[in-house]
Protein backbone atom coordinates (compact mmCIF):
# COMPACT_ATOMS: atom_id res chain seq x y z
CA UNK A 1 0.00 0.00 0.00
CA UNK A 2 1.11 3.37 -1.02
CA UNK A 3 1.76 5.35 2.12
CA UNK A 4 0.55 8.54 0.58
CA UNK A 5 -2.13 7.06 -0.06
CA UNK A 6 -3.60 7.07 4.08
CA UNK A 7 -5.06 10.27 4.82
CA UNK A 8 -6.65 10.85 8.32
CA UNK A 9 -10.06 9.94 8.69
CA UNK A 10 -12.08 13.82 8.53
CA UNK A 11 -14.61 12.11 10.21
CA UNK A 12 -12.81 11.75 13.51
CA UNK A 13 -13.19 14.22 15.56
CA UNK A 14 -11.78 15.14 19.53
CA UNK A 15 -14.36 14.18 22.03
CA UNK A 16 -14.16 16.55 25.00
CA UNK A 17 -16.59 16.10 27.87
CA UNK A 18 -18.39 19.55 28.64
CA UNK A 19 -17.64 19.68 32.40
CA UNK A 20 -13.60 18.96 31.25
CA UNK A 21 -11.44 21.85 32.78
CA UNK A 22 -8.77 23.65 30.04
CA UNK A 23 -5.86 25.23 30.92
CA UNK A 24 -7.33 28.38 30.93
CA UNK A 25 -10.44 27.96 33.02
CA UNK A 26 -9.45 27.69 36.90
CA UNK A 27 -10.74 24.81 38.77
CA UNK A 28 -13.73 24.91 40.96
CA UNK A 29 -13.84 23.43 44.68
CA UNK A 30 -16.14 22.77 46.94
CA UNK A 31 -18.38 26.03 46.78
CA UNK A 32 -16.14 28.49 45.25
CA UNK A 33 -18.19 29.76 42.70
CA UNK A 34 -15.56 32.02 40.35
CA UNK A 35 -16.58 34.58 38.60
CA UNK A 36 -15.37 36.95 36.09
CA UNK A 37 -13.04 40.13 37.52
CA UNK A 38 -14.90 43.25 37.55
CA UNK A 39 -13.45 46.36 38.13
CA UNK A 40 -15.42 46.76 40.87
CA UNK A 41 -14.14 43.55 42.47
CA UNK A 42 -10.91 44.85 41.58
CA UNK A 43 -11.79 47.85 43.09
CA UNK A 44 -12.90 46.25 46.45
CA UNK A 45 -9.16 43.83 46.36
CA UNK A 46 -7.26 47.27 46.56
CA UNK A 47 -9.31 48.76 48.93
CA UNK A 48 -9.13 45.56 51.26
CA UNK A 49 -5.52 45.85 50.83
CA UNK A 50 -5.23 49.76 51.76
CA UNK A 51 -7.48 48.74 54.87
CA UNK A 52 -4.44 45.75 55.50
CA UNK A 53 -1.74 48.31 55.14
CA UNK A 54 -3.03 51.16 57.04
CA UNK A 55 -4.32 48.66 59.99
CA UNK A 56 -0.99 47.05 60.20
CA UNK A 57 0.46 50.51 60.47
CA UNK A 58 -1.73 51.09 62.92
CA UNK A 59 -1.01 48.59 65.07
CA UNK A 60 2.59 48.82 65.00
CA UNK A 61 1.87 52.64 65.79
CA UNK A 62 -0.41 51.38 68.77
CA UNK A 63 2.16 49.00 70.29
CA UNK A 64 5.23 51.62 69.95
CA UNK A 65 2.54 54.33 71.73
CA UNK A 66 1.58 51.03 74.55
CA UNK A 67 5.10 50.80 75.30
CA UNK A 68 6.14 54.17 75.60
CA UNK A 69 3.05 55.09 78.21
CA UNK A 70 3.61 52.15 80.05
CA UNK A 71 7.36 52.39 80.20
CA UNK A 72 7.08 56.07 82.48
CA UNK A 73 4.77 56.11 85.63
CA UNK A 74 4.51 60.02 85.34
CA UNK A 75 3.24 59.17 82.03
CA UNK A 76 0.76 56.76 83.15
CA UNK A 77 -0.51 58.87 85.82
CA UNK A 78 -1.25 61.72 82.97
CA UNK A 79 -1.98 59.59 80.09
CA UNK A 80 -3.72 56.50 81.19
CA UNK A 81 -5.23 57.32 84.62
CA UNK A 82 -7.95 60.01 83.60
CA UNK A 83 -8.87 57.61 80.55
CA UNK A 84 -9.29 54.97 83.24
CA UNK A 85 -11.70 57.14 85.18
CA UNK A 86 -9.01 57.19 88.10
CA UNK A 87 -9.11 59.77 90.25
CA UNK A 88 -6.65 59.11 93.11
CA UNK A 89 -3.09 58.92 92.46
CA UNK A 90 -1.72 55.60 91.52
CA UNK A 91 1.76 54.14 93.04
CA UNK A 92 3.36 52.50 90.08
CA UNK A 93 6.58 50.35 90.70
CA UNK A 94 7.93 48.04 87.84
CA UNK A 95 5.44 45.07 87.82
CA UNK A 96 2.67 46.97 87.37
CA UNK A 97 3.88 48.56 84.16
CA UNK A 98 4.68 45.33 83.41
CA UNK A 99 1.47 43.76 84.02
CA UNK A 100 -0.24 46.93 82.45
CA UNK A 101 1.35 46.11 79.09
CA UNK A 102 1.12 42.75 78.87
CA UNK A 103 -2.80 43.74 79.59
CA UNK A 104 -2.57 46.37 76.73
CA UNK A 105 -0.87 43.86 73.77
CA UNK A 106 -4.38 41.52 74.12
CA UNK A 107 -6.36 43.82 71.65
CA UNK A 108 -3.67 44.20 69.34
CA UNK A 109 -3.28 40.67 69.53
CA UNK A 110 -7.09 40.25 68.08
CA UNK A 111 -6.61 43.09 66.10
CA UNK A 112 -3.64 41.28 64.07
CA UNK A 113 -6.00 38.35 63.42
CA UNK A 114 -8.79 40.95 62.21
CA UNK A 115 -6.40 42.01 60.22
CA UNK A 116 -5.12 38.93 59.32
CA UNK A 117 -8.72 38.03 57.54
CA UNK A 118 -8.75 40.70 55.57
CA UNK A 119 -6.13 39.51 53.87
CA UNK A 120 -7.79 36.46 53.05
CA UNK A 121 -10.97 38.86 51.63
CA UNK A 122 -7.86 40.41 49.83
CA UNK A 123 -6.52 37.15 48.22
CA UNK A 124 -10.63 35.55 47.86
CA UNK A 125 -11.72 39.15 45.85
CA UNK A 126 -8.34 38.61 43.72
CA UNK A 127 -9.54 34.88 42.75
CA UNK A 128 -12.26 36.55 41.55
CA UNK A 129 -14.40 34.17 44.06
CA UNK A 130 -17.40 36.28 44.19
CA UNK A 131 -19.44 33.69 46.29
CA UNK A 132 -17.46 31.37 48.37
CA UNK A 133 -16.91 29.75 51.26
CA UNK A 134 -13.46 31.45 51.49
CA UNK A 135 -15.17 34.60 50.94
CA UNK A 136 -18.00 34.59 53.58
CA UNK A 137 -15.48 32.28 55.84
CA UNK A 138 -13.36 35.24 56.27
CA UNK A 139 -15.96 38.01 56.78
CA UNK A 140 -17.27 35.39 59.58
CA UNK A 141 -14.24 35.19 60.97
CA UNK A 142 -13.57 38.86 60.57
CA UNK A 143 -17.22 39.78 62.40
CA UNK A 144 -15.95 37.47 65.33
CA UNK A 145 -12.82 39.30 65.43
CA UNK A 146 -14.59 42.29 65.99
CA UNK A 147 -16.93 41.60 68.82
CA UNK A 148 -14.35 39.47 70.53
CA UNK A 149 -12.29 43.40 70.14
CA UNK A 150 -15.17 45.13 71.29
CA UNK A 151 -15.33 43.02 74.77
CA UNK A 152 -11.49 42.61 75.27
CA UNK A 153 -10.72 46.49 75.56
CA UNK A 154 -13.80 46.54 77.74
CA UNK A 155 -12.21 43.85 79.85
CA UNK A 156 -8.60 45.20 79.91
CA UNK A 157 -9.71 48.75 80.67
CA UNK A 158 -11.63 47.12 83.66
CA UNK A 159 -8.81 44.62 84.54
CA UNK A 160 -5.95 48.17 84.24
CA UNK A 161 -8.05 50.19 86.17
CA UNK A 162 -7.50 47.32 88.98
CA UNK A 163 -3.55 46.77 88.46
CA UNK A 164 -2.74 51.05 88.30
CA UNK A 165 -4.63 50.98 91.71
CA UNK A 166 -3.67 47.73 93.32
CA UNK A 167 -0.89 49.12 95.25
CA UNK A 168 -2.63 51.83 96.60
CA UNK A 169 -3.98 51.61 100.38
CA UNK A 170 -6.96 50.10 101.46
CA UNK A 171 -9.86 52.25 100.32
CA UNK A 172 -8.37 53.87 97.35
CA UNK A 173 -8.56 51.20 94.78
CA UNK A 174 -10.91 51.10 92.19
CA UNK A 175 -12.60 48.93 89.61
CA UNK A 176 -13.91 50.92 86.48
CA UNK A 177 -16.01 49.80 83.98
CA UNK A 178 -17.01 51.91 81.18
CA UNK A 179 -18.58 51.27 77.55
CA UNK A 180 -17.57 53.73 75.01
CA UNK A 181 -19.01 54.21 71.26
CA UNK A 182 -16.35 52.13 69.98
CA UNK A 183 -17.63 49.14 71.51
CA UNK A 184 -20.84 50.17 70.11
CA UNK A 185 -19.50 50.76 66.55
CA UNK A 186 -17.92 47.63 66.58
CA UNK A 187 -20.71 45.57 67.87
CA UNK A 188 -23.13 46.59 65.02
CA UNK A 189 -20.17 46.38 61.98
CA UNK A 190 -19.59 42.77 63.00
CA UNK A 191 -23.91 42.05 62.97
CA UNK A 192 -23.51 43.50 59.69
CA UNK A 193 -20.65 41.22 58.11
CA UNK A 194 -22.22 38.16 59.78
CA UNK A 195 -25.24 38.76 58.06
CA UNK A 196 -23.39 39.76 55.01
CA UNK A 197 -21.43 36.46 55.71
CA UNK A 198 -24.65 34.27 55.87
CA UNK A 199 -26.08 35.74 52.60
CA UNK A 200 -23.10 34.98 50.61
CA UNK A 201 -22.53 31.53 51.84
CA UNK A 202 -26.59 31.07 50.98
CA UNK A 203 -25.55 32.48 47.33
CA UNK A 204 -22.70 29.96 46.86
CA UNK A 205 -24.98 26.68 47.60
CA UNK A 206 -27.78 28.05 45.16
CA UNK A 207 -25.23 28.77 43.13
CA UNK A 208 -23.50 25.64 42.73
CA UNK A 209 -26.87 24.02 43.05
CA UNK A 210 -27.65 25.97 39.13
CA UNK A 211 -24.50 24.70 38.05
CA UNK A 212 -24.94 20.94 39.01
CA UNK A 213 -27.70 20.91 36.62
CA UNK A 214 -26.22 23.06 33.58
Amino acid sequence: MNPDSIRPDSSVRTLVRPDAQTDHEPSVSGNEVPAPRTASMRQAARFALWIQVIGSIAVVFALAANAYVWWSPERIDRVLAPRLGIANRTNIDASVQFAGFILALLPLGIGLYALMQVGQLCRALRAASAFGDALSTALRRLALALMALAGCEVLVQSAQSVVLTYLNPPGQRALTIGVSTDFLLHVVVALLLLALAAVLREAARIAEEHRQFV
